[in-house]
């Protein structure tokens, strides 16, 4: 298994890109508006020596002082919980060679076609198994796996 991807809510976006510059890591892409009054800036790593790039996905509230409903699960499986701090990690990508034997493991959801034509996709929701933090979508490695 190769992470492709992580996701990661914020309470204070701009404050976390201006944190991350300061340790010389650039998001080389604005915030990008997602609407619900959210924006995400992506950062990409690795991908040398033939590995997998991974892409952090950053995202939160436009407006740092809005607060997060405890009362109610989020909207959206990006969006935190508010139960683990200002920051959560709320979803993982990893692409794995054999989801069969995946599945087999880990009490994933039903194997299905992904976006990405010539792959396959599984999902393990938050809360599954406890204290682990997010959302999995495993994703078979092969035809148009560059993310």
């Amino acid at each position: 298994i190769e992470m492709a991807e992580v996701v990661l809510y914020t309470q204070d976006l701009k404050s976390f890109v201006k944190a991350m510059g300061e340790h010389g890591i650039v998001s080389k892409h604005p915030p990008k508006d997602m609407g619900s009054d959210h924006s995400i800036v992506p950062f990409y790593f690795g991908g040398l020596y033939g590995s997998q790039r991974t892409r952090l996905l950053v995202l939160g509230p436009n407006d740092p002082s809005s607060s997060i409903c405890l009362s109610s699960p989020p909207s959206n499986w990006m969006f935190s919980t508010g139960l683990a701090g200002p920051s959560e990690i709320t979803g993982w990508l990893p692409v794995s060679r054999d989801l069969a034997t995946l599945k087999n493991l880990v009490p994933t959801g039903k194997i299905k076609d992904a976006v990405q034509r010539g792959r396959k996709i599984t999902t393990l929701k938050r809360g599954t198994i406890p204290k682990l933090t997010g959302t999995f979508a495993f994703l078979s490695d092969g035809e148009g796996s560059a993310i």
